[in-house]
């Protein structure tokens, strides 16, 4: 078990100029997911029931992005 290999992509260029929705992406898993997407030149969305979080994850990844937007969630 310990040998297992997983597969992995061999780039993720197939993003760039792309639009993910990360639903939950002011934190936790799904921040990161964020942030790899921003890293691999991804447009990114943001949903979240916090309007705190949203601008706190877009304060903290200022640096990967050219401006930022999110959505407030809750119904």
């Amino acid at each position: 078990m310990a040998n297992q290999t997983f597969p992995t992509f061999p780039s993720a260029s197939h993003l760039v100029d792309k639009t993910v929705v990360v639903i939950g992406g002011s934190s936790g898993v799904g921040h990161g997911a964020v942030k790899a997407a921003l890293e691999h030149g991804a447009k990114v969305t943001i949903g979240s029931s916090s309007p705190e979080k949203i601008q706190w994850c877009g304060k903290s990844l200022e640096e990967l992005h050219e401006s930022f937007g999110g959505q407030d969630l809750r119904l």
